[in-house]
């Protein structure tokens, strides 16, 4: 059998061919991991700014109905995916809700009573207070 001789410069070039096409596979192997990791991010904090919402439009709705008036304190988580988040009240005409504020989504959260006001997640408390003004319900939110 006879080996054919090779030159060093196509044996270099061969390896260094190798060790990019690698190199590429890696950095396009890594980059669809991201971005997967990242979806499920999102789908993640949609779900608990979602049950988060839920949570506290049910405490609302429960001195709403009521027709309790006074102040309820309730816990609630302090970060959604290690993040704080931010609880706004808003009132457009006969649009009553309230949002959710999370780095990469908001969560509106539709309310029997106006809700205003605004509260962050960081102490891990919300102070809902249910209140007659000018003869209507309404919420007061803060953190």
């Amino acid at each position: 059998m006879m080996f054919k001789k090779r030159k060093g410069q196509n044996i270099v070039i061969e390896e260094v061919l190798l060790v990019g096409m690698g190199i590429i596979l890696l950095i396009g192997l890594t980059s669809v991991f991201t971005m997967a990791k990242d979806e499920i991010s999102i789908s993640i904090q949609k779900q608990e700014a979602s049950q988060i919402g839920n949570y506290i439009n049910g405490h609302i709705n429960r001195l709403a109905l009521n027709n309790i008036t006074g102040t309820m304190t309730i816990p609630i988580p302090s970060e959604v995916n290690d993040r704080y988040y931010m609880i706004e009240g808003y009132e457009s005409g006969a649009k009553k809700e309230f949002f959710i504020m999370l780095s990469a989504h908001v969560q509106n959260i539709n309310t029997s009573v106006p809700v205003k006001g605004i509260a962050t997640s960081q102490n891990g408390l919300l102070f809902i207070n249910h209140s007659k003004e000018n003869g209507e319900y309404t919420v007061n939110i803060r953190s």
